[in-house]
């Protein structure tokens, strides 16, 4: 899902990938992101449909919503349903503060154990998710299987890398690199904080690298407050 208009991509890596359009402001607020997340959903769910023959529905979460389309669609084919888990999204919006009142949460709560339980296969992203789905379901229903990562795609000429340092004036710097995610529950504040606290020694330069709902936030605060140690990307 992107700006881009709905298209299908042919032969990728031997697959089709179908992109949906969504919504712009995805990243604007934490109501707009789970208005665009939800719309994309009912379109999942009604491209889902429109395929033909499948073997199995994937669905993986965050977001939340699209596990819904994936098994109203496996329901409806009667295939197989595979529910990845990459974060534990609804568990983590209470003690970060984002939802005020724990019992707006359990009806999604609710939801989420439902489809623990009618998954044929519940797939985690790290050990530590384990812990947050075994009260729900067996545990020879879970499987870890962490992120593959294409090495190859980080490898950068040392001659491109050494030229790079010299345009940042960065050559002589001790970097600390932060790349993924700048959202809310990434602790950005705990860097931007001993970013702070040790701009006075000049030879140490802190580098995110990414995106994310709290980017424009960020890069106002170290603006605004003078932490000139900080470069974003």
């Amino acid at each position: 899902a992107g700006r881009e208009k709905a298209c299908s991509k042919p032969d990728i890596v031997g697959l089709t990938i179908f992109q949906l359009s969504s919504r712009r402001s995805v990243h604007s607020s934490f109501l707009s992101r789970a208005l665009a997340f939800l719309l994309f959903s009912v379109s999942a769910f009604f491209k889902g449909m429109s395929i033909g023959d499948v073997d199995i529905v994937f669905g993986t979460s965050p977001p939340f919503f699209q596990l819904v389309a994936a098994a109203c669609v496996a329901t409806l084919k009667r295939k197989p349903f595979i529910f990845e888990v990459r974060d534990i999204w609804i568990d983590s919006l209470y003690p970060l503060g984002i939802v005020k009142h724990k019992f707006l949460l359990r009806p999604l709560k609710a939801l989420e154990i439902l489809l623990y339980k009618k998954a044929d296969k519940v797939i985690a992203n790290s050990p530590g998710i384990v812990s947050f789905i075994n009260p729900y379901i067996d545990s020879d229903k879970i499987k870890v299987v962490p992120n593959g990562v294409a090495t190859d795609d980080f490898l950068v000429k040392r001659e491109d890398a050494r030229k790079f340092s010299e345009s940042a004036n960065w050559v002589e710097k001790f970097i600390v690199a932060y790349i993924g995610n700048i959202g809310v529950t990434n602790d950005i504040d705990s860097i931007i904080d001993a970013a702070d606290k040790i701009k006075e020694l000049r030879n140490v330069q802190f580098v995110f690298f990414g995106g994310g709902i709290k980017a424009d936030y960020y890069k106002t605060y170290c603006k605004e407050a003078c932490i000139d140690n900080v470069f974003f990307f």
